[in-house]
């Protein structure tokens, strides 16, 4: 059973080609432990889109550290498309969501991220961080997807019901961030994932309350041949996205943040699914995107203190 999604925005919803697939439904449990992403205050704003923006949530300030700046700030009614149409597939135009997700798992494309990601891994692998999440790579039916989880409303914290990927905080016993990224996913899914799947570390981004979480992209293999057990009392649904879907501009959103009154910055969403991704988790996804399909996805981020194009700062 399909399990309660919120209100769709007032645009047609895709062909079913695009249609996410629900893995599990789980019954809703008590548990104690703490949330991953960006703050609550940012994340309470329930469809139907658009809807007028609540009172501020919290001052815009810069956050400490490399990771970038704090993800907080007065939500603005607007929700933008991208305006960006894939044309069909040819030697002169961008290829459609699907031709461009068809080879994002190819050995050769997997070469080429794990190169990418070389310089990354070796800086962030062993350094300092409060948590780890691990962006799962899978197949359904041959189509390449992502893997969410939607966390338990029992659980305590501001992000209980958010939509996430596998992951949890950095324990001692952690060899690394890769190895808590395996645990965590272990522990939720009962997913025992090979490091020699594991394509390497990305950027970490700062929760916009001086935690650090990192992400960590692997392969699972395909959806069909994998023995999931989520964890009741941590997971209530596990559910795919295909690339196809996140990659078409109908399934795209980005709300704006204002500070003041002014324009600050914009963070993205994800629709049309069984639940809207966005917080830190659609950032990780706009992230894996970037580098699954450079020449398709362009993330359009922007955060304070970035300058808009043509502009510079003084």
């Amino acid at each position: 059973m399909w399990a309660a999604a919120p209100a769709s925005p007032p645009f047609p919803s895709p062909a079913p080609p695009f249609a996410p697939v629900l893995v599990h439904q789980r019954t809703r449990t008590a548990h104690s432990g703490a949330g991953l992403g960006v703050p609550a205050k940012l994340l309470s704003h329930p469809g139907p889109w658009p809807r007028p923006c609540p009172a501020p949530a919290a001052i815009l300030t810069p956050a400490t550290g490399a990771a970038g700046p704090e993800l907080r700030g007065t939500m603005l009614p607007t929700l933008r498309l991208a305006s960006r149409q894939p044309g069909p597939w040819g030697g002169n135009g961008p290829p459609t969501p699907e031709e461009a997700a068809r080879h994002s798992l190819s050995s050769a494309n997997e070469l080429r991220c794990r190169q990418l990601l070389e310089a990354t891994t070796a800086r962030y692998r062993h350094r300092e961080a409060t948590a780890a999440v691990l962006v799962p790579l899978c197949s359904v039916h041959g189509d390449p997807s992502l893997l969410y989880t939607l966390r338990s409303s029992r659980l305590v914290g501001k992000h209980k019901g958010d939509v996430s990927f596998p992951g949890g905080k950095c324990d001692p016993q952690d060899q690394d961030i890769v190895d808590t990224a395996l645990r965590e996913t272990r522990e939720e899914l009962g997913l025992s994932i090979q490091e020699e799947n594991v394509w390497g570390v990305m950027k970490p981004l700062d929760d916009g309350k001086n935690s650090i979480v990192v992400p960590v992209i692997a392969q699972v293999g395909p959806l069909e041949s994998l023995d999931l057990t989520p964890n009741p009392q941590e997971v209530d649904d596990v559910f795919t996205m295909s690339l196809a879907h996140l990659l078409h501009p109908r399934n795209q959103g980005y709300t704006h943040f204002c500070r003041q009154g002014r324009y600050s910055y914009t963070l993205p969403i994800f629709l049309h699914g069984p639940y809207r991704v966005w917080g830190l988790t659609a950032i990780f996804t706009e992230l894996a995107l970037e580098m699954l399909v450079p020449g398709t996805y362009r993330r359009r981020v922007r955060f304070v203190g970035q300058p808009r194009k043509g502009e510079t700062r003084t």
